[in-house]
């Protein structure tokens, strides 16, 4: 089964660029349990521009097939495996699912805690209103972290750059 999956991975990231229709017929065919790795090659096998498209693409095409508790998983796996688009990733998901932001969160900033800040950066501008939030979900899950992500909030929103200096 793993052959049939690298193959149909292979022949679906190289058929994939330009056809949105080849990525849906191969999630379809893909089993649930081995979603999440499907989805993360294709976008990882996807080059320049075409990466972000294949992210929107992955996510789009997960929820309309109806495996939308899979989500956090293709997230997480798209995150660990091509970490550069972590933030879209997780922006695109949170878009595309707001109810589920703080698994989303969760799950990118878990997988892919070098991308912590451009995660936690692209969530407070796209909804500055729930920056307390996201820092606070984004620091149970990297609590380590805790000085980067106020540095991320402050870098979002520059008003809070005094209160971040003075809390650091």
């Amino acid at each position: 089964a793993s052959v049939a999956v690298v193959g149909a991975v292979h022949f679906g990231a190289t058929r994939m660029q330009g056809n949105a229709e080849n990525t849906l017929g191969l999630l379809q065919a893909t089993p649930v349990v081995e979603m999440p790795a499907v989805a993360a090659s294709l976008v990882q096998k996807a080059k320049g521009v075409d990466r972000a498209t294949a992210v929107q693409e992955v996510i789009k095409d997960t929820l309309a097939l109806d495996r939308a508790c899979t989500l956090p998983y293709v997230v997480s796996a798209i995150c660990r495996q091509a970490p550069d688009m972590a933030a879209e990733t997780v922006m695109c998901d949170v878009k595309s699912q707001p109810q589920d932001s703080v698994a989303c969160l969760r799950s990118g900033v878990a997988a892919a805690p070098q991308q912590l800040d451009a995660i936690i950066l692209a969530m407070v501008k796209e909804y500055p209103e729930a920056y307390a939030g996201i820092a606070y979900f984004a620091a149970q899950q990297l609590p380590e972290k805790a000085s980067a992500i106020l540095n991320a909030v402050g870098q979002a929103m520059p008003a809070l750059q005094p209160h971040v200096q003075q809390a650091l």
